[in-house]
């Protein structure tokens, strides 16, 4: 440059004011242009001159490069650059990103991965090139002002690199010198008319998109590398947990796709059918809530071991691999992963730093916050519910500042899934629950097969072998029932069928198969620690003591993390263990990692690392903690008791993490049965006062402790007096238990409540025999799925199982969905009464009714088409009688208001309660609904509208006045 030229670039400072842009940032500005346009085009001449591929067009060129396949082209280039170049757009209009890409591939330079792009001694044109790309990712830099000295210099940089690399790409392609020289006067042209230009205040904006753009590109750069060495571990699961540590394979070889279920209210309430009550795996990222919105965060739930994280593994390995597996990772600039358990952060650049540490690092941490929040990210998070009170609060900042774009995905136990959606709602962001429902049963033959395969590549098994591990597992399924959809469990048993079949065939409980597994571990551990060679019988006893020893301490500081609701060890904890080991000459990695299924490629040893060792699951710790506690209370002191043990305070729980500190109980009671009989008789009532302020209220939960206790007498007896003489029974809880303690022990009201088809329940039937033979049992039966959206299967033979014959069992209630003869043997005990019906069973029903003389509630659930003529729907003529109506109508629209007016005035013109579901009126839509019935003489106490519209708090309160003009006390709006 000129003096002349410095001189005015100085002076045009002089006018600049203090506040606002100062002439550094038109500097970086002025530089900015400099490489990217000017940059751009250097490359483009390059690309010009180098390209092989003739006429072809650019994809074309690309799958005739060898061993190039449509995964390369996915790993390679991203979404936004994949459509550029399959529609074949102009290179001259792609940025210096796609350009240098494009260079490396398909202009007969040198392997991408050939250190002559990066070695500056190679003095070539891969490593010219390379610069132009490293000095457009240094703009992303935080230092954005450059002084006139310094742009001066950084020009002259930039000139003297764009000029070497028209010199070296002339000299590679063999390009005529005045060509070349052609190219460098107008770089030369173009680079001194920028240096020279006065640039308008105006241009700040665009500066600063140009900015955040270069940003941005530079971010995804290097938290996609940070990402993609993180995620090769990320994408590794073990293929047997517990007993075949470090055993573990890329999650490809052992998923199984699971089940996702849409939850149970919505798939009831808006009557789905099955195909629409289930996503597919590959959907999850384009799930939508029922009523089309698109939700910011899929809460994937599930019981413990179903396989939450292995689903997580199988969500990233495919949208890194770019495979298409999985729907629309491809939109999404970056993909980001959080193991929650081992997390903790006060505040949000502390979240974002955890997320990608070594990105943070390189860019200064204001630009890295505002740049990765202006990103479309896919954050993938893993027990969710397990983020502490602070840093959940963080978790909560972060989705109200996340972009439009980004979406989270996480996983959740079943119990919290409900409190984390309404905690995402509350902050005006829409939460999606799916429930992930494990192996299906098709599955379990090829998901046994393939663990198999992986734990044993060298053996080959037997089919009579196999046949004989299915064959069990069937007869395991009435007691273990939905477990037996989890991973875990299908590999524990096949773990234990393969090492001990004997003990496994007289296994029945949770504990006793998680005990075998343990057993057969510590024994596997003692056979690795005494060699493979005879050694004295004093060494193996020696040994196997002070196993002994290290275990007890291992479990205790399980116990400690239960209490305090950590699922991880601490370091100080972590090197007392390890101290422990020296002292006892027992190797701590090999314990460790034994025990714990941890491996770290570290070099220094776990009492000098000062990390945190995560327990491999929840089921781990919790199993951990309940065999402290036997072997606690099997030393001491009569008088000791298992609050004391725990650390718990003498009444309540304290801070104590109750859902797990519940699932530690099952274990131990499990573990009393079966360990110390005569402990778990003495402590019964203790056990049932500890339970109870864990929480534990339901006849569903308590006869679980019945079965892991194996029914043993005296806690089977505290537990039926905490029961009482009134029980609901739900779903997962209709087991052989409830069976026999029906046989035994019958309560004087048993209600039964099936959410699911009721084929999910192979001994629903079987109570039910039980109480058609029970005089003195009043029975509640409600079939929910029935009821709610089943259109093809019946309730008939379970309503025939009661009532058939001379059965004295009074029945008081029910629900489900009968067909028009079954209608006509209701027993006269039902005091309520909720039916699926349709208009050709009113008839029936309205005959049946005088025969109903107690029935105290009638709820219809109307499955009525729009074509049904309203004068052929029979009245109800209930309303002399002192009975409660409540009828649903589904999916009501403008265009069928009068219609729904008519029917609901042919049924009844008095309703307790009236209900739209799944309609799609709006406020004003309602408005003539009520006026509709207002003038039909219709009347109900309550009115229900659930409908895909959103009103304002003004209409409501408007929709509240009119529905007074029908006698409504209460009027309820719900946005579906």
């Amino acid at each position: 440059m000129s003096i002349a030229a410095e001189t005015a670039l100085a002076e045009m400072g002089t006018s600049l004011p203090k506040e606002g842009v100062h002439l550094e940032d038109f500097n970086h500005l002025k530089y900015t242009i400099s490489l990217r346009r000017v940059g751009q085009q250097v490359l483009y001449q390059v690309f010009l001159w180098g390209y092989i591929g003739g006429s072809c067009t650019l994809k074309n060129t690309l799958f005739a490069l060898p061993h190039y396949s449509q995964n390369k082209f996915s790993k390679d280039f991203n979404n936004s650059q994949r459509e550029r170049i399959t529609r074949d757009d102009s290179v001259s209009e792609f940025d210096i990103t796609l350009i240098y890409k494009l260079l490396q591939l398909v202009c007969g330079l040198s392997d991408p991965s050939d250190s002559v792009w990066t070695t500056e001694a190679s003095d070539s044109l891969e490593f010219c090139l390379h610069g132009i790309k490293k000095k457009r990712n240094e703009l992303a830099h935080e230092n954005i002002r450059l002084s006139p000295n310094e742009l001066v210099d950084e020009l002259n940089a930039l000139r003297t690199l764009f000029t070497r690399t028209i010199q070296k790409a002339g000299q590679t392609y063999s390009i005529g010198k005045c060509e070349v020289n052609s190219v460098l006067v107008s770089v030369n042209r173009q680079l001194d008319a920028i240096r020279d230009s006065r640039v308008p205040l105006e241009t700040e904006a665009e500066y600063q998109r140009e900015l955040l753009a270069s940003r941005k590109a530079r971010l995804i750069e290097e938290a996609g590398s940070e990402s993609s060495q993180i995620f090769n571990g990320i994408c590794q699961v073990n293929v047997a947990p517990w007993l075949m540590e470090g055993r573990s394979v890329n999650v490809m070889k052992v998923f199984i796709h699971p089940k996702l279920k849409r939850d149970e209210t919505q798939i009831m309430q808006r009557q789905l059918s099955v195909e629409e009550s289930y996503l597919s795996v590959s959907d999850v990222l384009q799930a939508r809530e029922c009523d089309g919105t698109q939700p910011h965060v899929t809460l994937l739930c599930a019981l413990g071991g179903m396989g939450k994280s292995t689903l997580l593994k199988y969500i990233i390995d495919r949208g890194i691999n770019k495979t298409g597996d999985v729907e629309l990772t491809d939109n999404f600039d970056q993909i980001l992963f959080m193991e929650c358990r081992r997390a903790s952060f006060s505040s949000l650049d502390a979240m974002l730093a955890f997320l990608l540490p070594r990105t943070a690092a390189l860019l200064q941490q204001s630009e890295f916050k505002r740049t990765l929040l202006s990103l479309n990210l896919l954050v993938i998070l893993d027990d969710v519910d397990e983020l502490n009170k602070t840093s959940f609060s963080v978790f909560e900042e972060f989705l109200k500042v996340m972009s439009p774009g980004t979406r989270v995905i996480a996983t959740t136990s079943r119990e919290t899934s409900k409190i984390i959606q309404r905690q995402i709602s509350a902050l005006h962001k829409r939460a999606l629950v799916l429930e992930i429902e494990g192996i299906p049963d098709n599955q379990t033959i090829t998901f046994i097969q393939r663990s198999l395969s992986y734990i044993f590549p060298s053996n080959t098994h037997h089919h009579e072998s196999e046949t004989e591990l299915f064959q069990l597992i069937r007869t395991k399924r009435s007691c273990l029932q939905e477990h037996l959809r989890s991973p875990e469990i299908l590999s524990l048993l096949a773990l234990s069928w393969t090492f001990a079949p004997e003990r496994l065939n007289a296994s029945s409980t949770l504990t006793e198969i998680f005990m075998l597994v343990e057993d057969l571990l510590v024994h596997k551990v003692l056979q690795n620690l005494t060699g493979s060679s005879p050694c004295a019988i004093s060494t193996q006893s020696i040994v196997r003591v002070n196993l002994r020893k290290f275990l007890i301490s291992l479990t205790g500081v399980a116990a400690e993390c239960l209490r305090a609701g950590k699922f991880y060890i601490d370091p100080e904890d972590l090197v007392n263990l390890a101290v422990e080991c020296q002292t006892l000459k027992l190797p701590e990695e090999y314990l460790i990692s034994a025990f714990m299924n941890y491996t770290d490629e570290g070099v220094n040893s776990l009492s000098t690392r000062g990390c945190k060792v995560s327990f491999p699951r929840r089921s781990t710790l919790q199993y951990y903690a309940a065999w402290s506690v036997t072997q606690k209370l099997q030393e001491a002191l009569p008088s000791t008791t298992i609050r004391q043990v725990l650390g718990l305070p003498s009444s309540g729980t304290g801070e104590a993490h109750d859902p797990s500190l519940r699932s530690m109980m099952k274990y131990l009671v499990g573990m009393l049965a079966l360990l110390l009989p005569c402990q778990l008789k003495t402590r019964a009532k203790e056990i049932v006062c500890l339970l109870k302020d864990l929480g534990v209220k339901k006849a569903s939960q308590w006869l679980e402790y019945i079965e892991e206790a194996k029914a043993e007498a005296t806690i089977k007896d505290e537990i039926l007096k905490e029961m009482g003489d009134e029980w609901e029974v739900e779903d997962f809880a209709i087991t052989s238990t409830l069976v026999d303690l029906s046989k035994e022990t019958q309560p004087r009201h048993l209600s039964l409540v099936a959410t699911r088809c009721p084929s999910n329940y192979p001994h629903l039937k079987k109570i039910l025999k039980v109480c058609a033979a029970s005089p003195e049992l009043r029975l509640s039966l409600h079939l929910y799925q029935h009821f709610w959206s089943e259109k093809i299967n019946l309730s008939d033979k379970f309503l025939d199982t009661v009532t058939s014959g001379d059965s004295p069992c009074v029945m008081e209630h029910f629900a489900g969905r009968l067909s028009s003869t079954a209608i006509t043997r209701l027993p006269a005990s039902l005091k309520r009464l909720a039916i699926h019906i349709t208009p050709d069973m009113l008839e029936t029903l309205k005959t049946t009714l005088p025969l109903l003389k107690a029935l105290e509630m009638l709820y219809l659930n109307l499955d009525a088409s729009t074509t049904t003529d309203p004068k052929t729907i029979p009245p109800l003529n209930i309303s002399e009688r002192p009975i409660a109506l409540s009828v649903d109508i589904w999916k009501i629209t403008k265009a069928t208001v009068e219609w729904s007016c008519d029917i609901v005035k042919a049924l009844s013109r008095t309703y307790t309660r009236l209900v739209l579901r799944g309609s799609e009126l709006d406020a004003d839509g309602c408005e003539r609904w009520m006026e509709g019935l207002r003038h039909r003489g219709v009347t109900a106490s309550w009115l229900v509208v659930g409908s895909t519209s959103h009103i304002t708090h003004h209409q409501q309160t408007h929709l509240q006045r009119s529905a007074a003009k029908i006698r409504c006390e209460k009027f309820i709006w719900i946005k579906v």
